[in-house]
């Protein structure tokens, strides 16, 4: 990676990073070509997050060692006997969530974070990359839905439940 620029508060914190394109296409798996005509107004072309050959999910805003086992979330609704979650992004420090949203999409993918990479726990990982990943490789399909904790109606995954048996049994083979 070639070098790049920081952006401070006033603290001497660094906020942002600016950085050459082709460091941030490695870093996001980003194929687009901003800038570029027409193109440059479409959606990026996203490579997949989800890895197929070991059902890991790549996380990209929980560094460089953020990977999950898409296991480790279907064992969380599992044990807590749910067949759908809400997204709930946030961008927000984990400790604001309320207790009865602990459980959601977010958070969920927050605790997961492997322990490398657990600086990023305060960061939103329930990113629209990473919800539009899980959808594509089959796992879930959007849905909205009420929860109690809410006053309306909220965006949600619904586990699709032959392609959570599928990836079960690929990994304990």
């Amino acid at each position: 990676m070639t070098a790049a620029q920081f952006i401070l508060d006033n603290d001497g914190n660094a906020i942002f990073a600016v950085l050459p394109i082709e460091d941030y296409r490695s870093l996001t798996g980003s194929m687009v070509n901003v800038g570029e005509g027409e193109s440059a107004k479409e959606k990026p072309l996203l490579a997949s997050l989800v890895n197929t050959d070991d059902w890991t999910l790549k996380l990209p805003f929980g560094g460089s060692f953020a990977t999950i086992m898409i296991a480790d979330l279907i064992l969380v609704m599992e044990k807590h006997q749910m067949k759908d979650l809400a997204i709930n992004q946030r961008a927000q420090s984990y400790d604001k969530f309320p207790e009865d949203q602990l459980l959601t999409l977010d958070p969920i993918l927050r605790r997961l974070l492997p322990a490398a990479a657990a600086g990023y726990r305060n960061t939103m990982q329930a990113t629209t990359d990473v919800v539009d990943s899980l959808i594509d490789c089959g796992l879930f399909i959007r849905t909205r839905k009420k929860y109690p904790y809410s006053s309306r109606v909220v965006n949600a995954l619904e586990i699709v439940a032959e392609k959570k048996d599928e990836i079960l049994q690929t990994i304990n083979n």
